[in-house]
């Protein structure tokens, strides 16, 4: 779901960029600089990204798959580790 906003976040920032280069004409913005409204598409669209790959970076199922456990043998002080298992 946060891949999807992140998407729509890069998309929205890419279509304030082509309205501030002026590509798109849109009177409402006709007093605010170009350079301002590059800037706020460049932000939004760096947001979006960001929250594209903090999904996949950072997601708590690959984490978890990659957690080893060992396997002991023996007992008391004579354990040692004969393997691992993945949990």
């Amino acid at each position: 779901m946060k891949k999807l906003v992140g998407y729509s976040l890069s998309g929205i920032g890419l279509a304030v960029m082509v309205v501030g280069i002026g590509n798109i004409k849109f009177d409402l913005l006709k007093g605010i600089g170009e350079t301002y409204i590059i800037g706020v598409g460049v932000v939004i669209v760096v947001a979006g990204v960001v929250m594209s790959m903090m999904n996949q970076k950072y997601s708590p199922k690959s984490n978890k798959s990659s957690e080893e456990i060992p396997i002991y043998e023996g007992t008391g002080k004579e354990r040692k580790i004969v393997g691992y298992r993945r949990d």
